[in-house]
């Protein structure tokens, strides 16, 4: 019976300090001590590399000269691969600051014994990540071929890794089934989140001593929200917000639950055809196709045969069915597709095979024949996609050609998720980091389908480990441990070598060696177990004591001399609590308020990164003619109090001299009366001041 095991993962875990480790949490998650491994004859290593290095500022890069295959014999492997690495590490490491290892796609996967085929099972072939592991250091000179599975010295340990302490290097590696993919580890690694779903696929005859009690332990122990179980015999898919998953893949009953989605798997005569004459379908009975046992297609012309599904969006399918065919020559060739059609009716997706001809005697497996793009016929999510059809195709061009189908089954790619950034991944699969090569021919275990880490990186998760080949059911990983120490701030590459008990094996770990979901403390002592005292470094703000992690990685007191913006400041050390933010610079000016009269032109200048405003000094320096607050000179013909008045026209001038013998009234300069005259009525004109009075009129000239 299989029970499956949902563990939502608190949205902030503590901060927890690891055993005796003296560094810093800059040191353990930053890039000073990686070595990153480069093939020069790979343009997929090389554009891998440059992009990781480049975004995680590796400084250490070793650019080999090695075969760009997936496969390599133990010799090469020694002379192109570990050689350089022990006179890179003589020359820049001999302080042993290097820990970790990075290989790219385009460097072998796995190291064959010399003269030796590829097998599923066996001690002939190994992880070439997982020999470079214990290559140096340790083993050094002794490291053979016939060397067995080691006992890794980080196994179910808690301390922090450290190569000089260790003996090892903890090996990883970024690839995917495409370049983008692989740096997509990257882009998710840095945008790691910490909250999530822990998925947990549980089969309780195959998880031993992990079983049910040991993960329950394990939630409760980090902190975990709730767990429950599910139904048995299903297995667990399509799950939002996923952080952790693990289970033993297509090895589990529930698996194929639901069966495929073809309503008829053999393709009989009831289904629709494109074009039925002469045609006739049939599920064989033998495992050779013969015409006394099978009926076939033999008719001359482009022969189709389909049935329509109706996909779930953002699923994807992979198409098995076994076939075979006779004397397809001289252009005559079949195949299978889909076609995805819109709920209009609108194609909106086309997919095919490789076109097979000739002649197979015996049933061939869909599954292992070479696909374009795969070694299955795979079907990828399209937008607007709701129906899709299924066919094969036989275009028969002469005579005695025959096509033949049967066992036609469309499954579920499972598992399919949404993960969040810094998710991980294992399966109890024996082989599934066999290949990331998706253009694999029929020739060997690696185009089965069994599930593969390349299935689970394409649908977005960050990091995963896996298998080159049969690790026997002791050396997977053990989920209990990787996600105890994973949830608690260890590194994606210490996390995995902690859950796997053998190095110079199998496994395999895929993804940036830093990734990480929390912090781990430092030197604090029995503080860390909770949160962080000040002065120590975090990663956020749920790492420290005080609940603040400044932009230095450093927990610290919010203050308004800190240097940072923290505590509601408006800027840096300014503004809330703090004194004002300066409003501008030494030495700027601007104009002032004022623009009337006198004050055109007046300017002030910041000082002490404030403005000061323009103040009567500042307004006089532009003119000494300013006049502050009231008009006081009335015959100058300026606007001295900047008041948009003129002399006389200001009413502070009202009452006051004019000219040398007029004064300011209601708005005019009116002239006095001349020495020795009476007081006639006086009018001041154009032209001067007109005098009236009932005899004399003088005209005075104005001044």
């Amino acid at each position: 019976m299989n029970a499956a095991l949902v563990v939502v993962f608190a949205a902030l875990l503590l901060c927890i300090v690891p055993p005796a480790l003296a560094t810093t949490s800059r040191e353990y998650y930053g890039y000073d001590d990686v070595l990153l491994l480069i093939n020069s004859n790979s343009t997929k290593s090389v554009e891998i590399g440059s992009y990781f290095a480049a975004q995680r500022n590796v400084t250490h890069i070793l650019y080999l000269d090695t075969e760009p295959d997936e496969n390599i014999f133990f010799t090469q492997f020694n002379s192109t691969i570990v050689q350089p690495i022990k006179r890179y590490l003589a020359a820049n490491d001999t302080d042993k600051k290097l820990n970790y290892i990075v290989t790219t796609k385009g460097i072998p996967l796995r190291v064959l014994k010399d003269g030796q085929g590829l097998s599923w099972i066996g001690t002939s072939q190994r992880s070439l990540d997982s020999l470079l592991a214990i290559a140096f250091d340790k083993l050094n000179s002794s490291l053979t071929s016939d060397l067995a599975g080691v006992v890794g010295s980080t196994y179910q340990t808690e301390a922090v890794f450290s190569r000089a302490v260790h003996g090892i290097f903890l090996v990883t590696r970024l690839d995917a089934y495409t370049v983008e993919q692989a740096k997509t580890l990257v882009d998710k690694s840095m945008q790691a989140e910490r909250s999530g779903v822990f998925v947990i696929d549980e089969g309780a005859t195959k998880w031993s001593d992990q079983g049910s009690d040991v993960l329950k332990s394990v939630v409760v122990g980090n902190g975990f929200g709730y767990y429950n179980y599910s139904a048995a015999n299903l297995f667990l898919s399509n799950y939002t917000n996923v952080i952790g998953y693990y289970s033993w893949g297509d090895n589990d009953n529930g698996f194929h639950t639901g069966g495929t989605l073809l309503v008829n798997n053999h393709f009989t005569t009831n289904l629709s055809w494109t074009n039925e004459s002469g045609m006739c379908w049939m599920n064989g009975t033998t495992t050779t196709p013969a015409s006394s046992s099978v009926l076939i297609i033999n008719s001359t012309g482009f022969n189709v045969i389909n049935q329509n599904v109706t996909p779930i969006a953002g699923r994807r399918y992979y198409l098995y069915a076994s076939f075979s065919c006779t004397n397809l020559t001289g252009g005559s060739n079949m195949w299978f597709s889909y076609k995805a059609f819109s709920g209009s009716g609108n194609l909106v997706g086309e997919f095919r095979t490789m076109m097979f001809n000739g002649t197979y005697s015996s049933w061939k497996s869909l599954q292992s024949s070479a696909m374009p793009g795969g070694a299955w016929f795979q079907y990828d999510p399209v937008a607007g996609a709701e129906t899709l059809e299924v066919s094969v195709v036989a275009n028969l061009t002469g005579a005695n050609q025959s096509a033949y189908v049967d066992s036609a089954y469309l499954y579920e790619i499972k598992p399919t998720m949404s993960w969040r950034n810094g998710s991980i991944a294992s399966m109890g699969v024996s082989t599934s980091a066999r290949t990331f090569d998706m253009d694999v021919g029929p020739a060997s275990f690696l185009d089965n389908r069994q599930l593969r880490l390349g299935d689970v990186i394409e649908n977005g998760v960050t990091g995963a480990i896996g298998f080159t080949n049969e690790p026997q059911s002791n050396a997977i990983a053990y989920p209990a441990t990787l996600f105890d120490r994973y949830s608690k701030g260890y590194s994606l590459a210490d996390s995995s070598y902690m859950s796997m008990i053998y190095i110079a094996w199998m496994g395999v770990v895929v993804g940036d060696p830093k990734t990480h979901i929390n912090t781990l403390c430092f030197d604090c002592g029995s503080a860390c177990v909770l949160k962080c005292a000040n002065g120590h470094d975090c990663m956020m703000d749920a790492d420290c004591a005080g609940s603040y992690c400044n932009p230095g990685s450093i927990c610290s007191t919010p203050s308004c001399e800190d240097g940072w913006q923290n505590q509601g400041e408006i800027g840096v050390d300014c503004g809330g609590p703090c004194q004002p933010c300066p409003e501008c610079s030494d030495g700027q000016q601007r104009d002032c308020p004022v623009h009337e009269g006198v004050c055109l032109g007046s300017r002030e200048s910041c000082t002490g990164g404030f403005w000061p405003g323009c103040s009567p000094s500042t307004y006089r320096f532009n003119n000494p003619s300013y006049e502050d607050v009231s008009e006081m000179t009335c015959d100058d013909g300026l606007d001295n109090n900047c008041a948009n008045g003129v002399d006389c026209a200001d009413a502070d001038c009202n009452g006051k001299m004019c000219s040398e013998n007029g004064i300011c009234i209601s708005g005019s300069c009116r002239i006095t009366a001349p020495p020795g005259v009476s007081t006639p009525g006086f009018e001041l004109g154009l032209f001067g001041v007109v005098a009236v009075s009932a005899s004399v009129i003088f005209l005075s000239r104005k001044r």
